[in-house]
């Protein structure tokens, strides 16, 4: 069985995680017969399994699964903020870092009780924050307007 790329990049951030494979024989339809081929068994190890009907299965330790998800959520935290900073930059802030930051006191505010945040549309944060702080965005008309009538 061979790791393919999608399923290596999600563990490449250990360059010496250790993998192990195997096969996975069904018993009955409550227990199955893991065996290693290669690697052994550990709990700093992958193991990746293949079925008697071809379908293959990762095991993965419980601390790999965490760093995991905490990886992806760090990742998911990332994209949203460079997307508010491309939407906040779309609106013609006078000062970029006080518009973000004005809009990172805004999203905190909707934080819930339990930490997590409603799903966000960065492109209404940024046009709600030029219409509620018009002081933080250069406003063209007006702009346009002074120097028509110089």
């Amino acid at each position: 069985m061979k790791i393919t790329k999608k399923t290596a990049a999600l563990f490449k951030d250990n360059i010496h995680q250790k993998y192990a494979f195997g096969t996975l024989n069904k018993i009955d339809s409550k227990r199955a017969l893991l065996s290693l081929h290669k690697g052994e068994v550990s709990n700093e190890s992958i193991w990746l399994l293949k079925d008697d009907d071809g379908n293959e299965f990762a095991m993965i330790p419980q601390q790999i699964l965490s760093n995991l998800t905490q990886t992806i959520r760090h990742l998911q935290d990332d994209k949203f903020l460079m997307n508010l900073e491309r939407e906040v930059a779309a609106q013609m802030p006078i000062d970029m870092e006080d518009a973000i930051s004005v809009a990172l006191q805004h999203i905190e505010s909707l934080r819930k009780n339990d930490g997590t945040l409603p799903l966000l549309n960065p492109a209404k944060i940024a046009r709600n924050l030029r219409k509620q702080y018009p002081n933080l965005f250069f406003n063209f008309e007006e702009f346009l307007a002074k120097n028509i009538k110089q």
